[in-house]
């Protein structure tokens, strides 16, 4: 995985991970959501590792989001812990004076390892995204291991069909369950994560740049920031996903020559239909 920030191998994201998932096993705090607020990085997806491998359910939450909704949204899921950054921490210190929080970069340099692995089943919840909801109220929506690996398997495999030698651009934050597919179907593969800094989500001409920099071979990004930016794809590109909305007319035609999949789907389906 690659970021400004650095890059993890296969094998120091198994460690670093394992740390993490160690520091949480010991704190005496039961199984259950745990928030991250955190900018994307390879550190952030290692913390999302092992979250799930302490047998938690990560919660995403977003620096974009008013207090009370990240309120709501701790309160609501049965958080009791939040991993996030000391230049982050600020903004949800004393939100919920119950949950406590740790620091990402403490518990990702531990040296404690594992001892004993949980029991994770496939209905053992692996993620929480809370979508907008019908009331304007969010709506947390669970989703367990097994529904996680039946799809990456079944559209890794089948149908978006990543490979070892693909270099994959990271676009969606994590509250945005796309990200799903951009991390499980690169780990499961073997292939390469690029991580597109946030402030490239605004500028499609600088993600294309970065693409085009970066190799990237496959992509899941939305139709409107397609329909954004005017460029042809980038000379490596592959595949690319788009889901969220229907895509254009102009967009299917611009993408002609590559492989072209429409992923929309529901939360509630696990990513994409």
């Amino acid at each position: 995985e690659i970021d400004e920030i650095g890059s993890y191998t296969y094998q120091q994201l198994n460690e670093v991970s394992c740390h993490l998932a160690a520091a949480l096993m010991s704190d005496g705090l039961p199984q259950g959501a745990v928030g991250i607020y955190c900018e994307r990085s390879s550190q952030s997806l290692a913390t999302i590792l092992g979250i799930v491998r302490a047998g938690c359910f990560y919660v995403p939450l977003n620096d974009s989001y008013p207090k009370e909704r990240l309120r709501h949204i701790m309160t609501d899921s049965g958080m009791q812990r939040i991993v996030t950054t000391r230049n982050m921490q600020k903004d949800i210190e004393g939100l919920v004076p119950s949950v406590h929080i740790y620091y990402m970069e403490d518990m990702l340099e531990g040296e404690t390892n594992i001892m004993s692995h949980p029991e994770i089943t496939p209905s053992t919840p692996a993620y929480m995204i809370y979508t907008s909801g019908t009331t304007g109220q969010p709506k947390g929506v669970i989703v367990p291991h097994g529904s996680v690996v039946s799809m990456v398997t079944t559209g890794a495999l089948g149908v978006y069909c990543p490979t070892a030698d693909d270099r994959i651009i990271q676009f969606s934050t994590y509250i945005f369950d796309a990200s799903v597919i951009d991390i499980f179907c690169t780990l499961l593969t073997g292939a390469t994560l690029i991580t597109a800094p946030e402030s490239m989500k605004k500028d499609p001409e600088r993600l294309f740049q970065l693409m085009e920099e970066e190799q990237i071979t496959w992509a899941c990004i939305p139709p409107a920031f397609l329909h954004s930016c005017h460029k042809d794809p980038t000379s490596s590109l592959k595949t690319i996903l788009v889901g969220g909305e229907s895509p254009s007319q102009e967009i299917i035609s611009r993408y002609r020559n590559i492989r072209f999949i429409n992923g929309y789907g529901p939360t509630e389906n696990t990513v994409c239909s």
